[in-house]
């Protein structure tokens, strides 16, 4: 499993992420964090031979209200899947969170992604408000975020499509991770939905796709459905 000093690593690319408070810095940051773990894992061969002294975990992103924000639920959904883990609502002092479900790296690894992630999109979000005047301040909100979570998950489903991790024997460690998940947690599932990508106001929401694309990755890897929490 990954011993501290990779953890620090991954921890200081996603802190410089988190500082900069720009959506393209966070999604390339995201990119090596995981390649970094994945790299890790695969040397490290300990995953495939050791399958009974795994290290599961759970990491619970709290949150501050009672319910998530549809833009926040979908984007933990594709948060998770990039670092192979799952995800449901979690109770805390009667606000509903998140709680990423995993080997304990990976789901510590998915919770600073959600929250450097959410942080840098209601930065945004106060970056574009502050040029508005006579807006619905709470339409806005909602139209701006949907646009950046949805750019967000479409940057990630790249990166997922991109990741080549097969081991020294041929073994996908993708899918072995998931079925050993799955044997330890049970099977999660998820809702479908949109995937918050309804607007009513095409300004706010085409502002919060630039937010989420200020430099280009490859386009093209995007589906009409998403996965969210129950």
């Amino acid at each position: 499993m990954a011993n501290n000093k990779i953890m620090e690593r991954v921890r200081k690319l996603l802190a410089m992420a988190k500082d900069s408070n720009s959506p393209h810095e966070a999604s390339i940051a995201a990119c090596r964090a995981r390649s970094l773990m994945d790299k890790h894992q695969l040397q490290e061969g300990d995953i495939e031979d050791n399958t009974t002294s795994i290290n599961f975990g759970t990491a619970t992103w709290v949150n501050k209200n009672k319910k998530i924000p549809a833009w926040k639920n979908y984007l933990a959904v594709s948060i998770a899947k990039l670092n192979d883990c799952e995800v449901t609502g979690e109770y805390t002092s009667g606000n509903l969170g998140v709680m990423f479900k995993g080997l304990a790296e990976d789901t510590e690894v998915a919770h600073y992604m959600f929250d450097y992630l959410t942080t840098a999109g209601e930065y945004q979000y106060s970056v574009f408000k502050s040029c508005q005047t006579g807006l619905n301040r709470g339409r806005f909100k909602h139209d701006f975020l949907n646009g950046y979570s949805t750019e967000l998950r479409d940057r990630i489903k790249e990166i997922i499509a991109e990741r080549k991790v097969v081991t020294s024997t041929g073994t996908d460690l993708v899918v072995l991770k998931k079925q050993l998940i799955e044997q330890h947690f049970g099977v999660t599932k998820y809702g479908r939905g949109r995937g918050g990508s309804g607007y009513k106001n095409s300004h706010a929401y085409d502002a919060g796709v630039e937010a989420g694309s200020r430099q280009s990755l490859h386009h093209g890897v995007k589906g009409s459905k998403n996965d969210r929490l129950h």
